[in-house]
């Protein structure tokens, strides 16, 4: 959906019809205009608060907005080479920060990506758009590269194919444990990079997910221990899995029986495990279902 550097990549699922050349499937093209942001630096106020959760202090920002148009919708202004045919995105930008500026302080990730997606909605000035945002607090955690949310916000869900909704998402929580099969990972700990996200999930882990990053490493816990409060990164270090695929199938239960997530996915990679490779990994997607159908 898009990459982590704020820049935004659809993967479509492939197209059934082949090239006469190589018969390899085609992946299907977007069928929409669009003009984007990429990771506008800002600062502002968003709770639960800076890196150390103290409510009221400034936190930088790293904002993408995308404005999804109708298919062929820029054609108009391509033809003309004039800027009045089209949204500037210069326009787009100033518009989104004296919206951030104008409110100053923000109840959750959640609020503010709506408030900017609302911001872009306005100047567009129609119904048959979307707006896509990702915002991430690359200081909003102390072990993560990064907590965030990505949203699309709809003018008229009538007029789209694609619905509005949000994502909390948390990007390379890095965590020393033991973990692998081979004789030399049992000798000592190895990083271990862990991504989240939450599909559905309370509304009160807006502001809680700090509380719950402290537990969500918590894996070395069995299903008996799971209610016992423990820091969670102390718990990893003393953890020894066998497999990262018990890593993350713990993980995602912690955070669904625990923390009432419906449904998460989650990946774990380890960057150390193969000479050759910047990482190797298992990505998960689980719902609260899963776990406690029993």
């Amino acid at each position: 959906m898009k990459e982590r550097n704020g820049t935004f990549r659809r993967i479509p699922a492939p197209h059934l019809t082949t090239t006469r050349q190589n018969k390899m499937p085609l992946l299907a093209p977007p069928t929409n205009d669009a003009i984007y942001l990429s990771n506008l630096a800002l600062t502002t106020t968003i709770a639960p608060g800076d890196v150390w959760s103290r409510a009221g202090k400034p936190t930088p920002v790293t904002l993408s907005v995308r404005l999804i148009l109708p298919s062929q919708d820029l054609a108009r202004a391509g033809d003309s080479d004039n800027v009045e045919h089209t949204v500037s995105y210069g326009t787009l930008a100033k518009e989104v920060m004296k919206a951030i500026t104008s409110k100053g302080n923000f109840s959750s990730l959640r609020e503010f990506a709506e408030h900017v997606s609302l911001a872009a909605l306005v100047l567009a000035g129609r119904k048959d758009v979307a707006v896509e945002t990702r915002s991430v607090l690359p200081e909003g955690l102390l072990l993560a590269e990064g907590v965030g949310v990505e949203t699309r916000l709809v003018g008229d869900p009538g007029m789209m194919s694609e619905q509005a909704g949000a994502m909390l998402f948390v990007d390379r929580l890095r965590v020393a444990c033991v973990v692998g099969v081979n004789p030399h990972e049992r000798l000592q700990k190895q990083w271990v990079v862990i991504d989240l996200r939450l599909w559905e999930f309370p509304e009160d882990l807006w502001t809680m997910y700090p509380a719950a990053m402290r537990t969500v490493v918590d894996v070395s816990l069995a299903r008996p221990r799971l209610e016992r409060d423990t820091d969670c990164r102390q718990t990893v270090k003393q953890s020894e899995f066998l497999t990262i695929e018990t890593l993350a199938t713990e993980i995602a239960m912690v955070m669904c029986v625990k923390f009432f997530v419906e449904l998460i996915t989650v990946a774990v990679e380890k960057p150390s495990a193969l000479t050759f490779a910047k990482g190797s990994g298992v990505e998960i997607t689980r719902s609260r279902k899963f776990f406690t159908r029993e």
